[in-house]
């Protein structure tokens, strides 16, 4: 199906876990690669297209009652409309370090489904605040003003203590954008 367009009555987070495609989406074309986060929503129609041959995507299904608990309990000033309203779902390129840290912890819900039986749904909703609020973070009020959302993330990803030190070569791989 990743192939076909489609929609569902479901939330989708999607992390590419290797490789690079186009994800098509809405009517609009989204590059993705290693590292990449999407929070698809019911209504988005979409599908991926020129995958590469290693393209690998972790897939979570989120209902739609799990995601309004979500956002109920992260209250109002989490701003859930900025992840339901736009024409487009959001998306993030993580760094690797980050992606790996997700990774790990779906690692860890996947092994307490096998081993917490019917205390895994706190363990899998514990996650998905966890991944989603670190995915897709508040920004601070005084980062609000007219920038281009690329280059806000970009610097909400080099306030992190592992880009800030790393420096130069952080912010270049996180901007996914010429030098120029």
């Amino acid at each position: 199906q990743l192939l076909t367009e489609h929609s569902h009555d479901y939330y989708e987070l999607v992390i590419v876990n290797r490789g690079n495609a186009l994800h098509k989406v809405n009517g609009s074309i989204q590059p993705i690669m290693k590292g990449t986060v999407t929070f698809i929503r019911p209504a988005d129609t979409h599908y991926y297209s020129q995958l590469s041959s290693d393209f690998e995507i972790i897939n979570i299904l989120i209902s739609q009652k799990t995601v309004t608990n979500l956002f109920n309990f992260l209250g109002d000033s989490f701003e859930p409309e900025r992840l339901h309203t736009p024409k487009l779902p959001q998306y993030r390129n993580l760094s690797q370090n980050d992606l790996k840290m997700i990774v790990v912890q779906l690692e860890q819900l996947i092994l307490s489904s096998h081993t917490l039986h019917s205390r895994a749904e706190a363990v899998y909703r514990a996650t998905l605040v966890s991944v989603i609020s670190f995915c897709f973070p508040i920004e601070p009020n005084d980062l609000k003003i007219d920038m281009p959302s690329w280059f806000r993330r970009l610097c909400l990803e080099m306030m992190k203590y592992s880009n800030f030190t790393e420096g130069i070569p952080a912010l270049r791989r996180l901007a996914s954008k010429g030098p120029e």
